[in-house]
């Protein structure tokens, strides 16, 4: 990223670079997803501050060693820059803090229909703050993945109250997030530097709620300590290493809108493997919803590929020709 920054490009490699952090962050995302997943519900690890512990501690400890060694550089905790860094870093842990309980409480596609309210608060706030202008093609993408994540919802006839509204306040402070990052003006320029202090700063927020909550002295009377699960809290901790730096990277060679998008298609595969994985219902339905979802990324796509390549007058028949060709292969 810090070389996007640094050399003259063309308007083609700054679109592959944005695609190639764009993949980076969905797939870190939807590993951590089903990672939480698996620890939560099918491991019955009821501990939700313990494990915010553990990832955060995870990435600040892997990103001091990797400095220490000389792979990467991180720059070290200043005041100056941890004043201006702190309301980040209180979304930041509301935001983590209320993802936990919804993805506990409710199923995945119910997830997929509630976070996409969040994709719309980002897009509008985009617009307001920074300027950015809401074309037709950005709306229309925007309305087909939110209509295809409520056609996937039709499958879940769960209702909790308090899974509700975990992801209501969750879409809230993880908007506000996305948009306070983009405004947010540090001396920070690399990606992990930011990963370093969004993390070790998070540390002092959490810790004080695993004793309110009395999760230390419950999770000493676990018994499930095995070595699957050790392994999969490792790769737990690996994927919020890796999240954590792909987010600002997004964020940084994109915008808000792209960022949120991108969280909005994650829902896609997400949902089929909450078919395949989660015992989440599967019918028509389903098939018909995933058709919708991927046809409003691709417009998105296209639309941003456009932007770039400035060829804008060639993207209506390029967006109904290739949605035409998605929803007939998905039917």
């Amino acid at each position: 990223s810090d070389v996007y920054k640094r050399q003259p490009m063309n308007d083609k490699s700054i679109f592959s670079i944005s695609v190639l952090a764009c993949l980076a962050y969905s797939l870190c995302s939807i590993s951590m997803t089903l990672s939480n997943k698996l620890i939560l519900s099918q491991y019955h690890f009821e501990f939700p501050f313990l494990l915010l512990v553990w990832q955060n501690s995870f990435t600040f400890l892997a990103l001091y060693l990797l400095n220490f060694f000389q792979v990467l550089k991180v720059e070290p905790l200043q005041w100056p820059i941890v004043k201006t860094w702190l309301p980040l870093n209180a979304l930041f842990v509301l935001t983590l803090f209320t993802s936990l309980p919804s993805i506990q409480l409710l199923s995945v596609p119910m997830v997929t229909i509630l976070k996409n309210f969040q994709t719309i608060a980002v897009t509008l706030g985009d617009n307001y703050f920074f300027g950015h202008h809401i074309t037709q093609w950005t709306a229309l993408s925007i309305v087909l993945m939110f209509g295809g994540s409520v056609v996937a919802g039709l499958n879940d006839l769960q209702f909790n109250m308090w899974g509700y509204i975990s992801m209501f306040l969750n879409c809230t402070f993880g908007a506000s997030y996305a948009l306070y990052m983009t405004g947010l003006n540090t001396q920070l320029k690399s990606s992990f530097s930011k990963a370093y202090y969004n993390n070790a700063l998070a540390l002092p927020f959490i810790i004080p709620l695993l004793f309110i909550f009395g999760e230390n002295d419950r999770a000493q009377q676990w018994t499930h300590w095995d070595f699957k699960f050790l392994l999969l809290l490792l790769y737990n901790g690996m994927c919020g290493l890796l999240i954590s730096g792909s987010t600002f990277w997004v964020v940084k060679v994109t915008s808000p809108t792209t960022y949120s998008i991108v969280g909005a298609l994650n829902k896609i595969p997400l949902t089929l493997l909450g078919f395949l994985f989660f015992d989440a219902p599967v019918n028509l339905l389903g098939a018909i919803s995933i058709a919708i979802g991927l046809t409003g990324g691709i417009v998105y796509a296209l639309a941003k590929r456009s932007e770039y390549l400035n060829t804008e007058d060639r993207l209506p028949s390029e967006i109904v020709s290739n949605g035409i060709k998605v929803i007939k292969s998905c039917l």
